[in-house]
């Protein structure tokens, strides 16, 4: 959920409400006035997967991993009153197919995502598209030796890169940390995971202050629970932090 400056939580349920393929909703943090903004119907979206931003505009903005005019999912936009909700991007495969992830907002005035499938290699993408609609592209579409099906969404680093990972593909097919762009130039895979430093990495990395990006992985490691890791945005000094062994989760 995010906290907005209304004094209200915003987000999403991946199923049900009243038309069950889930809803947007809002809530105080006291666990008053609770409120259904918004219930998908599946023309309009499906299964929202991930939360919502607040944007400069007023309106809140997330995706939905399925449905919408070519059942490939999309990107919506809604008031926090629920009013004047619209799909304005929907999916068509060669595009990309079902976003798992949200969307960010970037400076250039970009919204910014990955979607898990689809592309010219139907292993997924990065795209970008104007918060009115318009200006949709493919940032990057993933080819399997480069990274496989980004379940995480991006991050917009200082450097200027869009940062994210993929949950398979690269040199082992255990997933990626990669970099790119925002116009679609540069990009590197940072990392391949490689089963015994983590695979399958289904969240997004952060940025700390120290210059190393942190994330985990959803498997693999000395037990083979998952891990915690580290790397430099240039790829360099890559290292588990710790392993999961079931009994520490």
């Amino acid at each position: 959920m995010i906290l907005a400056p209304d004094g209200f939580l915003y987000g999403t349920t991946n199923d049900n409400g009243a038309n069950g393929f889930g809803t947007v909703f809002r809530v105080r943090p006291d666990g008053s006035a609770f409120s259904t903004l918004y219930a998908f119907s599946g023309s309009d979206g499906a299964w929202p997967n991930a939360g919502v931003i607040l944007a400069p505009d007023g309106f809140l903005y997330g995706t939905t991993e399925g449905d919408g005019a070519s059942d490939y999912g999309t990107v919506y936009r809604v008031r926090p009153d629920g009013s004047a909700f619209s799909t304005f991007h929907a999916f068509s495969s060669s595009d990309g197919a079902r976003p798992t992830a949200g969307v960010i907002l970037a400076p250039d005035g970009f919204l910014y995502g990955t979607t898990l499938g689809g592309g010219v290699a139907n292993s997924g993408t990065v795209y970008r598209v104007r918060p009115d609609g318009s200006a949709f592209s493919t940032v990057h579409a993933f080819n399997g030796s480069d990274g496989s099906h980004p379940h995480a969404g991006v991050i917009l680093a200082p450097d200027g890169f869009l940062y994210g990972t993929t949950l398979a593909g690269g040199a082992s097919g255990n997933g990626t940390v990669y970099r790119v762009r925002p116009d679609g130039s540069a990009f590197s895979t940072l990392h391949a995971f490689s089963f015994g430093d983590g695979y399958h990495p289904v969240a997004r990395v952060i940025l700390a202050p120290d210059g190393f990006l942190y994330g985990t992985t959803f498997n693999g490691g000395a037990s083979e629970y998952g891990t915690v890791y580290r790397v430099r945005p240039d790829g360099s000094a890559f290292s588990t932090l710790h392993a999961f062994s079931f009994g520490d989760g």
